[in-house]
């Protein structure tokens, strides 16, 4: 996973994974300098696979916080790639107001 700010890459994460009882796990960064207002903030899916060795891996966000503001995943504004719009469509762009990225990706967040 990697986060991106203003196209610039800050922080990759490896294998990520729930922990052992399958729970959601908090990723933090803490920026040396303020994400201002305007900046567009993004969460990416980039190790995307589905095969009988690896398994189907997909990518779930819920939310990121950003000084204090929390933004959604499936709020209306979050645009998204690797989602799906739905099962016969396959992964999608667009609006998609989920929470999952089921091949390699995005979350766009615009911060206010």
């Amino acid at each position: 996973m990697e986060l991106i700010v203003n196209n610039n890459i800050v922080r990759i994460w490896h294998d990520v994974k729930p922990n052992w009882l399958g729970l959601a796990k908090e990723y933090t960064y803490n920026s040396p300098e303020s994400i201002g207002s305007g900046s567009v903030v993004k969460v990416a899916f980039i190790n995307d696979s589905n095969d009988k060795q690896n398994g189907d891996r997909n990518l779930k966000v819920n939310k990121i916080e950003i000084d204090g503001v929390t933004y959604q995943a499936e709020n209306p504004s979050v645009y998204s790639v690797g989602g799906w719009a739905n099962k016969r469509e396959g992964c999608s762009k667009g609006y998609l107001q989920t929470q999952w990225l089921y091949c390699d990706g995005y979350f766009r967040f615009r911060v206010k």
